[in-house]
């Protein structure tokens, strides 16, 4: 009867939960192995670091904008993903922050008063010895 059927539902339901947040886990390892990767790079602006480091700002972007997508093989019209979504999120936003710190380590963050100012042009003098209209 109907009884049975719940119990299944609730099952699979369970079940697609318990796979959604295997998978969001899943993606630790992979953030654990970036931040390796950004380690062994060193923090010199080569070639190779800057890639690696790119990789790791644009990765986890792309996969929180996709989530919705991801998430949506695991979601039924009884399972919520909204925990195990944001558990994924969560992970690659510190994805992000690992190679944020990584570009920072770098010098690559404007983060220094310096960097910004070097970055103005000098001020141009107001008096000019010649005629002409000044702008």
């Amino acid at each position: 009867g109907m009884g049975v059927d719940h119990h299944v539902l609730a099952l699979t339901s369970a079940v697609r939960t318990q796979k959604a947040y295997t998978f969001a886990m899943s993606n630790v390892q992979g953030i654990g192995m970036m931040a390796f990767m950004m380690y062994m790079s060193g923090n010199g602006v080569q070639i190779f670091s800057m890639m690696v480091t790119f990789g790791g700002i644009f990765q986890p972007i792309k996969a929180i904008l996709s989530s919705g997508l991801t998430f949506e093989r695991f979601a039924d019209a009884h399972t919520d993903m909204t925990g195990p979504r944001l558990l994924f999120c969560a992970i690659q936003v510190l994805g992000l922050a690992i190679a944020l710190y990584k570009l920072n380590a770098m010098g690559l963050l404007p983060t220094h008063a310096s960097d910004w100012v070097s970055n103005m042009k000098p001020p141009t003098p107001v008096e000019h010895a010649y005629g002409g209209t000044t702008l």
